[in-house]
């Protein structure tokens, strides 16, 4: 039997996995988010991460037993605080994301500190006109809303791998702290 052990190089940015046996030698340039998928599946890579790992040397085989138990983990729940866009950036905001379809009235690009803008995943025109008209309640605005997301699933998912396990803040321009779409937003995609 030929014995592999892939080398992971360098700490942030690119990866170089050296694949050595007794027959070939490769070098797969890969990022640290899909390292994993060479050799395991979407399930492990969001639970176990490369700056996680305390040795940057592994066994396959090894690396596939780890992936049999973990594969029956639950996914890590994501850290997104929500607030208005219009409160001033903190520190521990982390990945700052705007998830209005407009961008609040007032607020300059400076002061809002946005990383991300995720229009595409805010409510529609016509369902936030809804909403706001006398037929809409909160009730029909989830419902419809979720659909909305369902349909929009490959900006949901893109979303959440950006976000991965870091912190972030969802931010909305609404006066509406009780009842709003960031709310929506996150569970959709804590579910994912």
């Amino acid at each position: 039997m030929s014995s592999s052990s892939p080398t992971i190089q360098g700490a942030s940015g690119p990866i170089h996995i050296h694949m050595k046996t007794s027959t070939t030698s490769a070098v797969l340039p890969c990022t640290p988010d899909t390292f994993w998928s060479y050799f395991l599946d979407e399930s492990y890579l969001r639970a176990l991460y490369v700056d996680e790992l305390e040795s940057r040397t592994f066994d396959v085989l090894e690396l596939a037993e780890t992936s049999r138990r973990l594969r029956t983990a639950p996914t890590p729940p994501m850290n997104i605080a929500i607030k208005r866009g219009y409160e001033p950036p903190q520190r521990n905001d982390g990945l700052r994301v705007l998830v209005d379809r407009l961008w609040p009235r007032g607020l300059s690009k400076d002061a809002a500190q946005i990383d991300i803008w995720a229009k595409e995943l805010a409510p529609s025109h016509e369902l936030r006109r809804w909403f706001h008209g006398d037929e809409g309640n909160w009730t029909g605005f989830k419902s419809r809303y979720r659909k909305e997301l369902s349909a929009r699933l490959p900006d949901a998912e893109a979303l959440r791998k950006k976000i991965g396990r870091r912190k972030a803040t969802f931010l909305y321009a609404t006066k509406a702290e009780a009842h709003n779409h960031a709310q929506l937003l996150e569970a959709y995609l804590e579910k994912l």
